[in-house]
């Protein structure tokens, strides 16, 4: 995949789009000019902050199954070795059997295998080793003492230190090295984000050697490196949640050391433990609803679990020796037509491109801009492209961008007004949006190069948007205010004929999604005051409501199988029945609206959610 190359361009456009439309969540209702509201971040300074409000962490209430294996430190042996065991403690395993100290396990994306450090040679270096203690390989051979591996998302690159002042970062594909040097001192513990958006650590402040704070150095390239914690004491071992929206890490802030989370952007640091004891090392579990940790609450150094509000605590596998340095086993890898793609506004009120697995990892930001909005994806049939709205030529117009390849946007649109809310035609050569371009909103469609644009609506005495193809291409579902307020319609594909109505309500019916085996279509209703999401046949009929909360859920898509659906929902994460004002997050149902699962949990919104073909 080729680097990401950034782009700046003024925003002069206008919004001036109905939010009934388009959905244009964050945007101004009425016409005016928008203005990003974010800055480029900076080196946070080590001047006392004023205290940080302590806020209780959003527990997950449901009662879950400890999944995957954990990696830990023992000197059970005599020596530090590698061992791994179930979640619940059981099934323990001793990977190596060595002489010399093996630390710092990390495990592969894909599980297969783990890097570690060994100073077997003389000098710390990285080695690999398959999960079952086979197959060990000397990775480095540097000079200088080597620490803290850890991977790429795509398990491509693996990251280390190098004497304490240096981040290096290899290439397993061409064992090229790249190196980071203008660091604070004595960096310490990386962590690569699984969205491979950031690599974390910890490190002196420059200004006061007795403090240790977490910093974080942007991989987009623009080289930010931003301190989240800037407080007095030692905050040490920071490690991303899954869905990389948090951070875990140790802190003796408060006199002794504790198990801290804070959000990505180092708001709400929150203790977990308040034990008298050490509590620190924490670690993930694969779902991000628990962490293990290093506790001597019991004597010596052991294992112990415990939820994401920090309750539940439990002991895993107790012994005599020092167990140490745990590591949770990553969430299984997500094939790729489990994928979503999503625009997600984590610079304020503007939006970048995002995909992500179904089971909230690896997530990877495709566009990143601070200066511009892009929303409203779709993805091509064949899954390599995406198509969506964006204003980085002025005002909003349509680009399309070959996710594997990562090149640059191209324009398929020019045209004075507003086109947003792209879909392409199952046989990709046709893509149909919404467009203000002849003053009101009409569905418009061109070839999928931009040529030949076709007004297929054409009702200047109404506003219609929101399409989506039918699987045999014949037809194009809509949203129109034709009636006075917006119900669904299908019209041909090529605009003749006229339009059927499908739904005739005094609310507002919106953002229809037709179903792949072309039998159904789910659409977003407030017909119950809030936005639920509601499905029915193609002539309008067997209507049934699928979600049945008090916040509100939109924007859904049908998985590739027409098993199930994917919306956002601004419920919170403990209580399904209490709105989380302003932050929409992903969400899957299965299509009778069962087993929900929550995709993310950002602090920002995530909206317009496309499922990859």
């Amino acid at each position: 995949m080729k680097p990401r190359k950034t782009h700046t361009f003024s925003i002069t456009s206008v919004c001036g789009l109905a939010v009934l439309l388009v959905g244009c969540t964050n945007l101004p209702l009425s016409e005016s000019t928008l203005v990003p509201a974010a800055t480029t971040p900076t080196v946070v300074t080590t001047e006392p902050e004023a205290a940080i409000v302590v806020a209780a962490p959003t527990p997950t209430v449901e009662e879950t199954v400890a999944a995957g294996q954990i990696l830990f430190v023992s000197n059970r042996a005599g020596n530090d070795d590698l061992y791994r065991m179930n979640a619940d403690g059981s099934g323990l395993a001793r990977l190596t059997n060595d002489r010399a100290d093996d630390t710092d396990p990390a495990w592969s994306p894909d599980s297969s295998q783990l890097a570690f450090v060994s100073d077997r040679t003389g000098t710390a270096q990285i080695y690999t080793i398959r999960t079952d203690g086979t197959d060990t390989q000397q990775l480095t051979d540097e000079t200088e003492d080597v620490a803290s591996p850890t991977w790429s998302s795509d398990g491509r690159q693996l990251a280390f230190i190098i004497a304490s002042s240096t981040i290096a970062i290899l290439s397993l594909e061409n064992s090229e090295v790249s190196r980071i040097t203008d660091l604070p001192p004595n960096i310490a513990n990386l962590a690569w984000s699984p969205n491979d958006r950031f690599i974390a650590f910890s490190a002196t402040d420059p200004t006061d050697e007795a403090n240790r704070d977490i910093f974080v150095r942007s991989l987009a390239g623009d080289e930010n490196l931003i301190n989240l914690t800037n407080q007095q004491g030692i905050d040490d071992v920071p490690v991303w949640s899954p869905d990389s929206n948090r951070l875990a890490f140790q802190s003796d802030r408060d006199g002794n050391m504790d198990v801290y989370v804070m959000n990505a952007d180092g708001t709400l640091q929150t203790p977990l433990t308040t034990d008298t004891s050490f509590d620190g090392q924490p670690t993930w579990s694969q779902d991000g609803r628990q962490l293990a940790f290093v506790s001597t609450r019991d004597g010596n150094r052991n294992l112990y679990v415990m939820n994401d509000a920090g309750a539940e605590t439990q002991s895993l596998a107790p012994h005599p020796s020092d167990s140490t340095q745990p590591t949770w086993q990553p969430p299984p890898l997500q094939p790729q037509g489990e994928q979503l793609v999503f625009a997600g506004n984590d610079t304020g009120t503007l939006r970048d491109i995002f995909i992500t697995n179904t089971s909230g990892s690896g997530a990877t930001e495709l566009t990143s801009d601070l200066s511009i909005d892009d929303t409203t994806p779709n993805w091509s049939p064949d899954g390599q492209q995406l198509v969506f709205a964006s204003n980085r030529a002025g005002n909003y117009d349509l680009f399309t961008i070959n996710v594997e390849e990562m090149t640059e946007p191209i324009n398929v649109t020019t045209s004075p007004g507003a086109d947003l809310h792209p879909v392409w035609s199952l046989d990709g050569s046709r893509i149909a949006f919404e467009t203000n371009r002849d003053g009101n909103w009409e569905v418009y469609s061109i070839n999928a190069d931009g040529t030949n644009p076709v007004n297929l609506s054409n009702n200047a005495l109404a506003n219609d948007g929101n399409p989506t193809w039918s699987p045999d291409g014949s037809q194009i579902a809509f949203a129109s205010d034709r009636d006075g307020d917006f119900d669904i319609y299908v019209m041909n594909a090529d605009g003749s004929g006229e339009p059927v109505q499908l739904t005739d309500n005094t609310i507002t019916d919106a953002f229809p999604n037709w179903s792949p085996d072309g039998a159904r279509i789910v659409f977003r209703s407030e017909r119950n005051e809030n936005q639920d999401i509601y499905i029915m046949n193609t002539s309008g009929q067997q209507l049934r409501r699928l979600t049945r909360t008090t916040a509100n859920e939109d924007h859904p898509t049908w998985s590739p199988d027409g098993s199930r659906i994917a919306f956002v929902s601004n419920r919170m994460l403990n209580n399904g029945d209490t709105p989380q004002v302003a932050n929409f997050n992903l969400y899957t149902m299965d299509s009778n609206g069962q087993n929900v699962v929550r995709v993310t949990q950002s602090p920002a919104d995530e909206l317009y959610p496309a499922w990859r073909p």
